[in-house]
């Protein structure tokens, strides 16, 4: 069965849920399971320290963090499901949008046969910043002043964001925009400067 589809934030850490499903009579002894994570590209391990959870009961034999990914033990009910739950950090140089997880054909090996077909989840990563801007007033005619905000957000999940910097040209906009006399610049970020 798929993995679950989620959304992550760069430098967060997210929940894969594999579900397995047996559709015999007789309980399936999971042997090994084998995910490497790098099928999504760069920048996803597991969680140093992570245990898996869930109702499968597998143990994690693969070293954290790692990328690869070995789970040994439990089982899958007759005619039923089980679940293994674990946690993936996602690095601030991971891609962002849809990245798709595949356990290969015989990734999953139980006393009752392997999976024959690949098995994907995907994880949307999305940007641990966020920036907006806007005029104050939008509408103005030539010759007057409007005053410019950037605000920066840390999306909610994101490890806290330091030693952030950015510039800003205002010729983007065309000729005839420049940076007001006085500037006025001010800032609500801790200990930020702004430079105008």
């Amino acid at each position: 069965t798929p993995v679950s589809a989620k959304i992550g934030r760069l430098t967060s850490t997210t929940t894969m849920t594999l579900t397995l499903r047996n559709i015999t009579a007789n309980p399936a002894t999971i042997t090994t399971i084998t995910d490497n994570l790098t099928t999504m590209g760069t920048g996803f391990t597991v969680a140093a320290g992570a245990v898996p959870g869930g109702t499968c009961g597998s143990s994690l034999t693969s070293p954290t963090p790692g990328t690869l990914i070995t789970l040994t033990g439990g089982t899958i009910p007759a005619n039923g499901t089980c679940t293994i739950t674990l946690l993936i950090d996602i690095g601030p140089n991971s891609a962002t949008g849809n990245r798709t997880n595949t356990i290969a054909v015989n990734g999953v090996v139980t006393s009752l046969g392997n999976n024959l077909q690949t098995i994907t989840g995907v994880v949307n990563v999305e940007r641990a910043l966020a920036v907006g801007k806007a005029f104050s007033p939008a509408n103005v005619q030539a010759g007057t002043v409007t005053r410019l905000t950037v605000t920066l957000t840390r999306r909610a999940g994101a490890a806290a964001l330091t030693n952030i910097a950015f510039s800003d040209a205002l010729t983007t906009m065309g000729a005839g925009f420049v940076v007001a006399t006085p500037a006025a610049e001010a800032t609500t970020c801790t200990g930020a400067t702004v430079t105008a």
